[in-house]
């Protein structure tokens, strides 16, 4: 149990890192990730890095397949609106893909059942949007 509880300290402690470690004006906060996905190429490819590095140490406390690939979900949607020149930096501040990931794990360490199942449906509903999306653009 303590090294289940370290495992998401030390991801808490990333996701803070990544996410929201500097309080802007307004109060906005903001951390490494969305500043060095300014950087064109170099930005993106540490930032999916470290996402798939929580998402790994996520499946090393026990985390289930459903909660991992919604994990990747997540981030999943952080890099598809990040190919949006300028808006994709901006939205990036404000999904914070890295904090809902370790949530998640947190949130499925204190209620497994209910997280596992949602989980399942959330990546259920993202295969069927997908599903969709091809559809419509063949037709």
């Amino acid at each position: 149990e303590t090294t289940m509880a370290q495992g998401i300290t030390d991801l808490k402690k990333l996701s803070e890192f990544l996410d929201t470690k500097y309080r802007l004006p307004g109060g906005i906060r903001i951390g490494w990730d969305g500043i060095i996905g300014f950087i064109p190429g170099l930005g993106d490819l540490v930032s999916n890095i470290l996402s798939s590095y929580i998402m790994a140490r996520a499946a090393m406390v026990g985390a289930p397949p459903a909660v991992i690939l919604r994990m990747g979900i997540n981030v999943l949607i952080d890099n598809v609106i990040d190919i949006v020149p300028i808006f994709g930096n901006f939205f990036d501040i404000f999904w914070k893909s890295n904090t809902r990931n370790v949530a998640l794990v947190e949130k499925y360490m204190s209620h497994p059942q209910s997280v596992n199942r949602s989980s399942k449906w959330v990546v259920f509903a993202t295969l069927v949007f997908i599903l969709a999306l091809m559809a419509v653009s063949v037709a």
